[in-house]
């Protein structure tokens, strides 16, 4: 029963994330030069290794409980991750929250 729950879980999150917008590296890049806040979701070690310039480090999992540590909800953030999977979830609890969110995906995404 609970694998079943995790499996169910894990399609539906799937599904929400294959419904948003998906932005490429210009696009991005004018919405980060708007005033978007970068918000790396990946683990410290990921983050340690290389990240978006500027990108405030919130891992994924910590996002629910980090909310003071984030600006206001008058500008967008854009989320990364590796591969798209943890910026989608960190996503859905920050639109919960009344967060404007642009999940970039991964961080090869993000524009040079």
């Amino acid at each position: 029963m609970k694998t079943a729950l995790t499996l169910f879980l894990t399609l539906a999150l799937l599904w929400q994330c294959q419904k948003q917008e998906a932005h490429t590296g210009p696009d991005l890049k004018q919405i980060i030069d708007s005033g978007a806040r970068v918000i790396d979701v990946r683990s410290l070690p990921e983050y340690q290794s290389g990240h978006y310039p500027g990108a405030l480090h919130i891992p994924y999992d910590e996002v629910d409980f980090r909310l003071a540590e984030l600006p206001s909800r008058e500008n967008p953030l854009v989320l990364y991750c590796a591969s798209g999977f943890r910026s989608a979830k960190a996503a859905i609890v920050l639109r919960k929250h009344g967060y404007q969110v642009i999940d970039a995906g991964g961080l090869q995404n993000m524009p040079r």
